[in-house]
C-alpha cells in the first residue's frame, strides 16, 4: 500500500507555513485573533450542497432535526439545495440567538461566527457560543461522502 498523494503545496521554507504563522501570532495577540486567523474564509456562504453535517461541543441541545442526544456526528440530507438552504438556515438562526454565560478565557458577549468555502468547494460554518463551546457545519455532495459516512443514518429533510 502506497502512501496517498500529496494535495497540499510542500512549503519549501517551513517559517512560511501556516502552523508556524499561527505560532507566531501566539506571543503577540490573544487567543481568539488567533482563531480568527485559523477560521478566516469567505463567510457568511450560502450551502454548496445538499448534505449536511455537523458536530460539536453543544449538538444535544440543538433543535430538531438536529439533535444529537449522544453527540457525535450528524447527517442531514435534502432532495434541494432550497431545502438545504432552509433547513440549515433555521439551525444558523438557532445557533446565533442560543444565550450562554460567557466563558472565563475568551469572555465572549456573543456567539462567533466563521464561514467560508473548502479547498474543496464545500461550503463551511464554525461557531463558537458565549462559554465557548464550538461546532462545525460542512457541507457535502453524496460522492463526496467517505464509505463510513455512507453506512450512517442521515435525517431526511
Amino acid at each position: 500500500m502506497g502512501l496517498p498523494a500529496v494535495e497540499r503545496e510542500i512549503v519549501a521554507d517551513p517559517a512560511l507555513s501556516e502552523a508556524n504563522k499561527l505560532r507566531s501570532l501566539a506571543g503577540k495577540t490573544s487567543t481568539l485573533a488567533i482563531m480568527d486567523a485559523m477560521y478566516a474564509g469567505e463567510g457568511p456562504v450560502p450551502p454548496t450542497d445538499t448534505i449536511i453535517c455537523w458536530w460539536g461541543q453543544f449538538s444535544p441541545e440543538l433543535p430538531p432535526p438536529f439533535t444529537l442526544k449522544n453527540g457525535g456526528h450528524g447527517y442531514a440530507e435534502a432532495p434541494d439545495l432550497e431545502r438545504a438552504t432552509i433547513a440549515f438556515a433555521k439551525l444558523r438562526n438557532w445557533v446565533r440567538a442560543h444565550k450562554t454565560a460567557s466563558g472565563a478565557n475568551l469572555k465572549l458577549k456573543e456567539t462567533r461566527e466563521w464561514a467560508g468555502i473548502s479547498s474543496t468547494g464545500q461550503a463551511w460554518y464554525r461557531w463558537m457560543l458565549p462559554d465557548e463551546r464550538q461546532m462545525t457545519v460542512l457541507f457535502k455532495k453524496p460522492s463526496q461522502l467517505t464509505k463510513a459516512e455512507k453506512r450512517e443514518k442521515r435525517v431526511k429533510l
